[in-house]
């Protein structure tokens, strides 16, 4: 035990038979515990894995002094993990696997693959629905694979009418650098108008 001549037992290693457990103590209080298993704890009495952090606060995408685990300086750049958090502050964060041909995978509701990154070829493939809220969407791809048989333009969970006049199709510089050729709604009169003639068959 170390203390001071007014401070009794302030800080000390300590073995406790009873609950068969070693601890570190400072200000007179148990700050880290080793059990009987060999498990270490840091912020609680009763260590549930071989290292256990229980962080007396949340970093709140802010503060990485209230981390249960800080790598790198609170005052630099730094990650700092708590109970539902993990914060990168100064710098990139990176997430990836150091052996090539090692998948990314992302799961909720225990083993069920969500997202996953192919480590060989960088393909992602995400398993459920994916929203995107924004105001563009951009796809650079040589070709665009829709295996729904149809395509619902203006969608909306409520009544769309009042946008969907000059909903439609733009082909960029179909005619010259300069023009586009389109198929679009006109809501006045309920009919499609084509920017350019339109050929059909004979038989038609």
């Amino acid at each position: 035990e170390l203390g001071g001549t007014s401070d009794n037992d302030i800080a000390g290693i300590s073995y406790n038979s009873n609950t068969q457990k070693l601890f570190l103590k400072t200000n007179n209080t148990g700050q880290l515990y080793i059990d009987n298993s060999g498990n270490v704890s840091v912020g609680t009495d009763t260590p549930a894995a071989q290292f256990h952090v229980n962080p007396s606060g949340t970093i709140g995408w802010g503060n990485l002094g209230n981390a249960g685990i800080l790598v790198g300086s609170n005052v630099g750049s730094a990650i700092g993990i708590d109970g539902n958090e993990i914060v990168s502050k100064g710098d990139n964060l990176y997430i990836g696997t150091a052996t090539a041909d090692k998948d990314l995978i992302f799961r909720t509701g225990g083993a069920n693959n969500r997202l996953v990154i192919d480590g060989s070829t960088g393909d992602v493939t995400i398993s459920s629905n994916l929203t995107v809220s924004g105001t563009t969407t951009t796809i650079n791809t040589t070709n665009l694979n829709v295996e729904d048989k149809n395509i619902t333009i203006n969608y909306s969970t409520g009544d769309s009418s009042s946008t969907a006049d000059g909903a439609g199709i733009t082909i960029q510089d179909a005619v010259d650098s300069s023009t586009d050729a389109t198929i679009l709604w006109d809501a006045t009169t309920d009919r499609f108008d084509f920017s350019n003639d339109i050929q059909l068959p004979d038989s038609k």
